[in-house]
């Protein structure tokens, strides 16, 4: 299935990328949910100043893409970051950061990712603790 087609129409229709469904999470963060990095990649240049718009869970865009096992959709997001007006370092509602959430699922190239781009290499998870250095 090719979601990017049905974004495209959609939004030459004039959907709303902004609107929020029942879960609090705007089509930008379902891409993201869903891995779908084409949809991602349209939605992003048409968006500005989501800055931490959080999903019912407090999740950031930085959030689920950390998660991921592709890295793609969090370098987009990255690259993008003045412009969407992200915070390396926004809390979740659990007070997990994007680097918690990528270390948590054992993403070490979003780990890596994420420290390089300026994200607090000192990380407080509630349930361990856990440091991250920078390496030089």
């Amino acid at each position: 299935k090719n979601w990017r087609h049905l974004a495209e129409f959609l939004y030459q229709n004039g959907a709303n990328l902004y609107i929020k469904n029942d879960y609090n999470t705007i089509p930008l963060h379902v891409a993201i949910d869903n891995n779908s990095f084409e949809v991602v990649e349209f939605l992003v240049p048409l968006m500005s100043d989501i800055g931490d718009l959080p999903t019912g869970h407090g999740n950031t865009a930085l959030h689920l893409a950390a998660q991921l096992k592709d890295p793609k959709c969090l370098n987009l997001l990255l690259e993008k970051k003045s412009t969407l007006k992200l915070s390396l370092d926004t809390k979740n509602f659990k007070e997990f950061s994007a680097l918690n959430c990528a270390i948590r699922e054992e993403r070490k190239e979003n780990v890596q990712i994420l420290l390089k781009a300026g994200a607090k290499a000192f990380v407080y998870d509630p349930y361990c603790l856990i440091e991250y250095f920078k390496s030089a």
